[in-house]
């Protein structure tokens, strides 16, 4: 999330952020870090999900040509069951 309204942060925490060094404020639960920073981790967090979604479909490739789920017919069968 990036946050709406400016915040007033000294020149030396200013600089750690972006040097990579995140603020932590545990008084208001408060994490600051560089856009950079939060960039690449939000192109950590699509490719986690890419990753996962992939993994998700492989599966699925995998139950269908086992066999194990799903219902199978042949045209003919179709063709059959649309007359009926």
């Amino acid at each position: 999330m990036i946050a709406e309204r400016p915040i007033n942060i000294s020149e030396e925490y200013r600089k750690m952020a972006l040097q990579g060094e995140p603020i932590f404020d545990n008084s208001q639960d408060i994490v600051i870090i560089s856009m950079q920073n939060y960039k690449t981790y939000e192109e950590l967090a699509k490719a986690k999900h890419n990753a996962e979604y992939l993994e998700m479909l492989d599966r699925g490739f995998k139950e269908i040509d086992s066999g194990s789920k799903g219902i199978t017919k042949t045209m003919e069968e179709l063709r059959a069951m649309e007359h009926e």
